[in-house]
């Protein structure tokens, strides 16, 4: 694939963090706070709706999850139904309210299979938020240059990879402060960057002990 085909399927928010991982000028640090800045431009283009759709589906769902008992049947098909029906039922950008449904139902999936334990129940409208904001760092910046052969400055598949592996428990963790926060706030207008580590300068010329 020729630079001009993976960049037509970047988002443009993307691109210019992309081009930075690709040509290794920029240490993983600042690939890392590039990314994770075309990523809060990008769920900021998206919008408030998604905030919405998650507190509904949490209100849904901790209910759910707060009358039954732990062997007690759950007719998760009719719950994802549910789900369907909360995004349905408002205006939006089919895209986005895509994104938002994979979410929750990625977070049904994780309750089917067992992984509740470590969810507070409390916070679930956070956790499909997180999911949302996943979805979309998924599906415009990392799903894209994993499906892509060539890349850009002929960098090696393996290689590239590799420094998305390095990066990605750091959008993690801001993926997880921006969803509290956003549920907090109800709205993404005030989410901001982890302050960049500062390396200090040593003065070679004072006293080191």
């Amino acid at each position: 694939m020729a630079d001009g085909d993976i960049f037509r399927k970047l988002q443009r928010v993307y691109i210019k963090s992309y081009k930075g991982l690709c040509e290794g000028k920029a240490t993983i640090a600042e690939c890392a706070q590039s990314i994770m800045t075309a990523l809060k431009q990008d769920i900021k283009i998206k919008g408030d709706l998604p905030i919405i759709l998650a507190q509904k589906m949490g209100e849904m769902l901790t209910q759910i999850l707060s009358e039954v008992s732990a062997s007690a049947s759950v007719d998760w098909g009719s719950v994802n139904k549910e789900i369907e029906k909360i995004v349905q039922q408002v205006d939006g950008l089919y895209h986005v309210k895509e994104l938002i449904l994979r979410a929750g139902k990625q977070f049904i999936q994780e309750i089917r299979h067992g992984y509740s334990e470590e969810i507070n129940v409390s916070s679930t409208s956070e956790v499909i938020l997180g999911n949302y904001m996943n979805e979309v760092y998924e599906s415009g910046f990392k799903g894209c240059i994993l499906l892509t052969d060539n890349h850009h400055a002929g960098i090696d598949g393996v290689v590239l990879e590799g420094k998305i592996k390095e990066i990605q428990p750091e959008v993690r963790s801001v993926i997880s402060n921006w969803a509290k926060k956003a549920i907090t706030d109800r709205g993404v207008d005030k989410l901001r960057l982890p302050r960049r580590r500062q390396v200090t300068a040593i003065d070679m010329d004072g006293d080191l002990c």
